[in-house]
């Protein structure tokens, strides 16, 4: 599929993109509702990455921007996936939004120099390595980059789950790590950028410049319908989902969000919830209780009960700080947990696969490595099992740093986990510092009490923010969306897009004046009052 699709690469980075009717149409309708201000180079400038090519991004790219220049006066330039003479397709749709700032990312890619001393550092390393620990040390100019070379390799080699040493096929993701290194230096010192808006956080396109970004001391907002997050003053390195301390104490006070929260669950365990991963784990499954569940994997009803959940190996493992990873990815999590309880023969292990595990074409390693390291004390929930089900069965749920761990600690389930997670750190998780200790508590299980009240209503407010406060009603991405549909079919997208514009109006569009509240600090303004 690359090979069928590299021609076609070749062709729009030397002439462009078509600009379809409906693309035209669209930036017809959008460009009336921009032209009332203007930012200036004087107040710092706003950099956005828009390098995804796609409808969606879009239309969140250029509100975000907008909404940025608005409350700040700070000048958007972009990044465009493109040559300066290809560029036509990308300029019209910006410009629409009134921004006429561009960087060509195409051009700094070629840029002979970048391209000489990215293949002489990426030798260098090769030759020098002697094990994988020396990726993920990897540091180029004062920047980390090797655990963002890490996970792009897991993510775009289909098959490979961990990496035991570097290999030459490895060479071009390393290679492009150090040009992009050069290539957002060189725009960092050339531009006064006061905040920069990426299309994606992690992977060495995404993390890259968001590191860069906090060394210069520029400002990176995450914003999107699912995920709203201000890095100011924060440590770069955790994960997106993971609020600030201040916003968890403040929403304690919140007497509605315990409702709010309980209700959501009763909607995702129903499998009312439009995302993939719910679908796949509530809806038209079977609840289990104890008894029926015991039964089913004919396990004693006496012995503890632990869930194990595995992640998708390949979703990059290093998305949170790589120091507080026990382990050096899931898999390896996994494989080694695996080789810990199959001698634990006290307790019931249970393993639930990850309900997205075929859109990483992960299907099935997780009952292979059973197979392979698992006795008969551990087992497999069956293919119908509904998730729910965890909530009325388990004693204790492990897992590296998955939603899970936070899902059904609303329930009193204590959840041990080997990382940081967006929900680590906040009283009602256990958290091993080592190896030695996390094989320590898997030995010791019965000892582990279930959450206490304070422990679970903290877990309340945690997944409050997760699941619905942190997320935002956007006007241009109508509820009930099918995502994966519009994900792949642009043309309808782009239909969408127009028809969404007609009735546009920037006073009631959620998702651009919650942007304003970001920046701000005061994200969650509408849930403390």
């Amino acid at each position: 599929m690359k090979l069928l699709n590299f021609p076609k690469k070749i062709y729009h980075n030397i002439v462009g993109y078509k600009l379809t009717n409906d693309i035209q149409k669209f930036i017809n309708i959008n460009k009336k509702y921009w032209g009332d201000f203007h930012g200036d180079s004087k107040n710092g400038y706003v950099l956005i990455t828009g390098l995804k090519n796609s409808a969606s991004n879009f239309v969140s790219s250029g509100r975000v921007a907008k909404s940025i220049e608005e409350e700040t006066g700070c000048l958007p330039i972009v990044l465009v996936d493109a040559l300066s003479f290809s560029s036509k397709y990308w300029k019209k749709i910006y410009g629409s939004y009134n921004i006429d700032n561009f960087l060509f990312y195409r051009n700094y890619r070629s840029n002979i120099f970048f391209i000489a001393k990215s293949l002489v550092l990426t030798a260098k390393f090769y030759f020098k390595q002697k094990s994988v620990n020396d990726l993920l040390k990897l540091e180029f100019e004062n920047i980390r980059i090797g655990d963002l070379i890490y996970d792009t390799i897991l993510r775009f080699n289909v098959g490979l789950y961990t990496i035991d040493k570097v290999k030459i096929t490895y060479f071009g993701d390393i290679y492009s790590a150090f040009l992009l290194v050069m290539i957002y230096k060189k725009i960092f010192k050339k531009y006064n950028i006061k905040y920069i808006c990426p299309d994606l956080s992690v992977f060495i396109r995404g993390g890259i410049p968001l590191r860069i970004a906090d060394k210069n001391g520029a400002t990176v907002i995450l914003a999107s319908r699912r995920t709203m997050k201000s890095y100011e003053g924060l440590d770069i390195f955790e994960g997106k989902h993971r609020p600030r301390m201040a916003e968890v104490n403040a929403l304690r006070k919140n007497t509605n969000l315990y409702n709010d929260i309980d209700g959501y669950f009763e909607n995702r365990f129903s499998g009312n919830v439009n995302e993939m991963d719910v679908l796949k784990s509530y809806k038209g499954k079977i609840e289990y209780n104890k008894e029926s569940f015991c039964k089913y994997l004919n396990l004693d009803e006496n012995k503890p009960i632990v869930f194990i959940m595995p992640h998708a190996f390949s979703d990059g493992p290093h998305h949170t700080p790589m120091h507080k990873l026990l382990f050096r990815d899931f898999y390896v999590w996994l494989v080694e947990t695996l080789k810990c309880v199959s001698r634990i023969n006290d307790v019931n292990w249970v393993i639930k696969p990850h309900p997205m595990s075929f859109k990483y074409r992960e299907e099935g390693e997780v009952e292979k490595l059973v197979k392979l390291y698992g006795k008969n004390n551990i087992h497999i929930v069956p293919e119908d099992f509904n998730t729910k089900s965890i909530k009325n069965i388990a004693d204790v749920l492990v897992t590296v740093q998955g939603k899970s761990g936070l899902e059904f600690s609303c329930f009193g389930i204590p959840a041990i986990i080997t990382s940081q997670a967006s929900y680590s750190g906040f009283g009602f998780t256990i958290e091993p510092k080592t190896v030695n200790e996390y094989f320590d508590l898997l030995k010791n299980i019965p000892s582990i009490q279930k959450l206490n009240e304070d422990q679970v209503k903290s877990a309340k407010v945690l997944s409050a923010i997760m699941f619905l406060y942190s997320r935002t009603d956007d006007p241009l991405f109508p509820k009930g969306e099918d995502i994966l549909y519009f994900r792949y079919n642009e043309k309808a997208r782009w239909k969408q897009n127009c028809l969404l514009m007609e009735k546009y109006n920037r006073s009631k569009d959620e998702f651009y004046l919650r942007v304003k509240d970001l920046i701000n600090l005061n994200l969650y303004k509408k849930y403390l009052n």
